[in-house]
């Protein structure tokens, strides 16, 4: 991963879980920041919150649809061995 600086399987679950999700919250955090002072700010602000929705539904599809794959596929075949 490259967000941690680890190969893919090493370590649990949690750091890369709150990684994610502290690098999209920085989006609405920045949004929120740049939303009070007036003028162009607000307009980065609007860029922001948008790009941070836009990968939230983003991450979320792609998620919801990793799950349903992994459900619907059946298990890896055991074949037996050949006789010879």
């Amino acid at each position: 991963m490259k967000l941690l600086r680890r190969r893919l399987g090493e370590g649990g679950l949690i750091a890369p879980i709150a990684a994610g999700a502290t690098f999209v919250a920085l989006f609405f955090i920045l949004g929120a920041v740049l939303s009070q002072p007036a003028g162009f700010p607000r307009t980065l602000a609007l860029f922001f919150a948008l790009l941070g929705t836009l990968l939230v539904v983003g991450l979320s599809t792609l998620g919801a649809g990793a799950v349903l794959v992994s459900r619907s596929v059946p298990g890896p075949r055991t074949s037996s061995p050949s006789r010879p």
